[in-house]
This record gives C-alpha cells, sequence and structure tokens, in this order.
C-alpha cells in the first residue's frame, strides 16, 4: 500500500502552535467554541496551498473527519486529502502518523489526475469511505471514485481494487456516498456533465464489489438539468435521493427534487410523495437548490437548501410528513442579514442536520459586504414544529454569525461545504482563505449549552 505522506507547511498557524504548546486556545468574542473547538488544517504541498475541505464525518468517539483535496506540484495537481482531529483540537497521530493523510493515485497504479473528495461516511466497524471524482490521464474523462480508509489511516487493500472503487458512468464524479442499515454501499451521481442524463445510484457490497445499479428521471417537470446532491437513510431501510430540477431558457427556474427507493428492491416506493409515482418536487416563488436531506425522530422528512435570485440568497427549510407531502409541514426562510444583499448559502454553500428533539440546525456562507471579510459563516436553529429557536445564538434572534478560521489567522473569508453532529454538537466544516491561492482545512465545533445533546445524528449532509 503506497500513500504519500504530506509535510507540515512553513507557515505558522496561531491556533495549532498554541494548542501544541499546551495554551489555551485563543476565544472569539461570540462565545461559541469549546476548549478545542476550531482550528485550520494546513497541507501546504506546493507553492499555491490551495487545500479545500468539502466533506466531514463525526466518528463514534467523537473525533471529526474532513476530506477535500490539496494542491501538489507534480503531474496529479491536485490529490484527496482527509485530515482527522481529536476531540481537543489536535490532528490525531493515530491517523497515519500526523493526522493528514494525502493520497498519490499513481502510487496504487491509478493513472489519474485532480483527486477530490465530495462526501465521505464511517460505517459500522469504524472504516472511513470517501468518494468524489478524478480525471483519467487516457481521455481526459471525468470520473467517480470511493474509497474504503481504515480507522488507522490506511487505504483498505480488501476494499475493491487497491482500496479503490472506479465509477466510470458519473460524469462529474460521486456525489454522494452513504451505508444503508443491511451494510450495502450507495453511491449517487449524475449520468452526463451538464446534467442533462438521468441520476444513478449505484450499489456496492461490502467488499466494494458492484451488485446494482438503477436510473432515475423526473420527466413530466419541464427539467432540462437535473443534479442529484443528498442521500438519507430510514431506519426501515427506504433511501432518500434529493437534489434538484431547472428548466432551460428563458427562465431557468429550479425546483427542489425528491425520490424514496425501497432498499428491498430499489424500486421507487409508490407510497412517497403523491400519486404512486414515488416522487416528489417542491415548487416556490423563487428558484430553490435541495442540499440536505435529513429525518426527525417521529419520521418527518426535513429538505433544505437555498432560495432566491443568485447573490441574493436566503435559506429555506422544508418540513415533510413521513409519507412525503407537504400537509402538516411547514417552510421556514432563514437570512442571516450581514451584507446589504443577502447572498446566503449560495452555490451550495449550505447544510442541515437534525437534533434528537426535532430542532433544525441549518449553516451557510453569509456574504457580509465587507471588502476586508467578503464571507462569514452563519448558523441557526429552528424548533421542530416550526419558527426559529430564540434560546438558541444571539440576542434571542436565533442564529449566529462567525469567521471559521482561528482568531490571528487568514483574511476572514470562509467557504462552507459540511457539517454534522459529534457528540450533539453541530461542527462546520469548509476552508478557511489565508492570503491569495492559499486555503486551509477548517472547522469550528458549538458548544454544548447552546445544543440539545443525547446522540441521535440524522442528516449528515457533505455533497456539493
Amino acid at each position: 500500500m503506497l500513500i504519500h505522506r504530506s509535510t507540515r507547511g512553513l507557515r505558522p498557524h496561531l491556533s495549532l502552535l498554541l494548542l501544541a504548546l499546551g495554551a489555551p486556545p485563543l476565544f472569539s468574542a461570540d462565545g461559541l467554541d469549546d476548549p478545542g473547538g476550531y482550528s485550520s488544517i494546513p497541507f501546504d504541498l506546493n507553492f499555491a496551498a490551495t487545500d479545500l475541505s468539502r466533506s466531514c464525518a463525526a466518528q463514534a468517539d467523537g473525533k471529526i473527519l474532513l476530506a477535500g483535496s490539496a494542491t501538489t506540484d507534480d503531474s496529479e495537481q491536485g490529490q484527496i486529502a482527509i485530515a482527522r482531529i481529536k476531540t481537543d483540537g489536535l490532528l490525531d497521530p493515530t491517523f497515519d502518523t500526523d493526522g493528514r493523510l494525502v493520497i498519490d493515485l499513481s502510487d496504487i497504479g491509478i493513472q489519474a489526475t485532480l483527486g477530490r473528495a465530495y462526501s465521505m461516511t464511517v460505517d459500522s466497524q469504524g472504516r472511513i469511505l470517501v468518494a468524489g471524482s478524478m480525471v483519467l490521464i487516457s481521455n481526459g474523462a471525468t470520473i467517480g471514485f470511493v474509497a474504503r480508509i481504515l480507522a488507522d489511516g490506511w487505504i483498505d487493500p480488501a476494499f475493491a481494487i487497491n482500496g479503490f472503487y472506479l465509477e466510470f458512468a458519473m460524469d462529474t464524479g460521486v456525489t454522494a456516498v452513504g451505508v444503508d442499515p443491511s451494510g450495502r454501499i450507495w453511491l449517487l451521481g449524475r449520468s452526463l456533465a451538464d446534467g442533462t442524463g438521468p441520476w444513478i445510484f449505484q450499489l456496492l457490497d461490502t467488499a466494494g464489489n458492484p451488485t446494482d445499479n438503477r436510473a432515475l428521471t423526473f420527466p413530466g417537470y419541464g427539467f432540462e438539468t437535473t443534479i442529484p446532491t443528498a442521500m438519507a437513510f430510514q431506519p426501515d431501510g427506504k433511501v432518500l435521493l434529493g437534489g434538484w430540477g431547472r428548466t432551460g431558457s428563458p427562465d431557468y427556474f429550479a425546483s427542489m427534487a425528491v425520490a424514496r427507493i425501497l432498499g428491498s428492491t430499489l424500486n421507487l416506493d409508490p407510497t412517497f410523495g403523491g400519486g404512486g409515482t414515488g416522487k416528489l418536487v417542491i415548487t416556490d416563488f423563487e428558484s430553490t437548490y435541495l442540499r440536505s436531506i435529513a429525518f426527525q425522530p417521529d419520521g418527518r422528512i426535513v429538505v433544505a437548501g437555498e432560495y432566491g435570485v443568485v447573490t441574493e440568497e436566503i435559506l429555506t427549510v422544508n418540513r415533510l410528513d413521513a409519507n412525503g407531502t407537504l400537509g402538516g409541514g411547514f417552510t421556514e426562510y432563514i437570512a442571516f442579514d450581514v451584507g446589504p444583499y443577502g447572498g446566503d448559502g449560495g452555490a451550495g454553500m449550505n447544510r442541515m442536520v437534525v437534533q434528537s428533539d426535532g430542532k433544525i440546525v441549518v449553516a451557510a456562507t453569509a456574504i457580509t459586504g465587507d471588502s476586508g471579510n467578503v464571507i462569514d459563516v452563519g448558523v441557526a436553529r429552528v424548533l421542530a414544529e416550526s419558527g426559529l429557536d430564540t434560546s438558541f445564538g444571539g440576542l434571542g434572534t436565533g442564529k449566529r454569525t462567525f469567521d471559521m478560521p482561528p482568531v490571528g489567522s487568514g483574511d476572514g473569508n470562509d467557504d462552507f461545504h459540511c457539517l454534522t453532529l459529534s457528540g450533539g454538537k453541530p461542527v462546520l466544516v469548509g476552508s478557511g482563505h489565508y492570503s491569495g491561492t492559499d486555503w486551509d482545512f477548517s472547522f469550528r465545533r458549538l458548544t454544548s449549552a447552546l445544543i440539545f445533546t443525547d446522540g441521535f445524528e440524522s442528516g449528515t449532509t457533505s455533497f456539493w
């Protein structure tokens, strides 16, 4: 098993230096951080040093996993990068020796460039599944992949071929990976890069061998483009697949799209969505793009994403009943209002999870309008039966905004792509902008005082 291990960049990161020296971490004025509750993680493999985290997951022991890509000077240009953080906020040295793993595709016999991770999950044995895209050297085609990493940070040679399963039918890579209650691995993607083809879901057994695949379309809605973005598993084995569809010229109007699959047969569930189709399309007054799916404890379904005109977006949270209809549900619109024009969660940079009490946590980028700090991250909490939770956030608003990078480093611009729960505490994951092309993986964990905690987690979403 050949893995390229990264070396730490020479540029100092203040929070990591303080933690390494045993000094207390710096806390920001909003008071949202537990000790060790935030940091940036550099890979810095070349001068560009563009390290972008696109995915996250929480282990049962509370450790946090981040995955994405790191730019390199070799022919691959970018490589799959993964980091594991302990509960104290430090890199975990039991994960590949220094808490960071960079996978050199050529070392394991894959002739491809631009490896990027977009989604990840942890199976019942603590093995880490990382999925995304790469570009074949032979013909320049983008394909999908899923790799399995052992708990110690080594690629699992027993999985597929040299630890990797390659999916050639997904032209922009795998957008979501998950494991159902029976242990099967699900991959979700689209069949054509322009989005005009059907969604595809591919099933693998626990050894990484393909067992079945199906295509999914939304005919009759006038969609020119449909993009799958999220996946969630019900305890009864049913699987929700979600994304969005958009009409063509001249309006390019987008709507949320959801389908429910019977895990036993892989057919559409006729009890979902009404009309026996197994599908639901949610339209609104403005375009809406689904990015996350989760369940409340009683089985009701929550979908969330961005809503509105480009650069002026706000967030929308829709609660459906357990059968995928709007009866008895609600729609909540959330704006962080830190800039003059909105722009919350644009370009898919928003995610949602559900707590064990049914409350809904949503986070997103927020455009500030400040030229020195253009993008912050906001988080809000919605009550189980609708309405912002005034016990959360600042001044009874139910929401907060803040910078992702630690105090003392970076220019304050943030990139946000993943939200998970670790011990009931929301963990926000993305990248912090240091300067120029230099970005680092970044995470921020919220304090338990603001979050209901008893270990329940639904809707870990790690998708573009």
